[in-house]
């Protein structure tokens, strides 16, 4: 997980064990510990790792069957239109 991610994570948790759960606004709306939003963190990175997988998949399949049929592709922008839906 990168240094950002858990910055983030520190500055916007409440510390559940301690006796001070507000936050500065006076209340606590929703708590969530850090562990449980590290957690979270870590789902999302790996969903990310296999959609990644996959675009990047289906790009070398697209781009062997260009190859292959003779076609011209811009290799570029095929690759930026596949990993925009992501």
């Amino acid at each position: 997980m990168n240094q950002k991610a858990i910055d983030y994570i520190k500055s916007n948790t409440l510390d559940l064990e301690s006796n001070n759960r507000m936050d500065s606004t006076g209340y606590v709306q929703y708590a969530v510990s850090e562990a449980k939003a590290y957690g979270a963190i870590s789902i999302a990175e790996q969903e990310m790792k296999k959609k990644c997988c996959i675009a990047f998949r289906n790009f070398m399949l697209r781009a062997t069957l260009a190859s292959v049929s003779g076609e011209q592709l811009d290799f570029e922008k095929e690759f930026e239109d596949i990993m925009s839906q992501i």
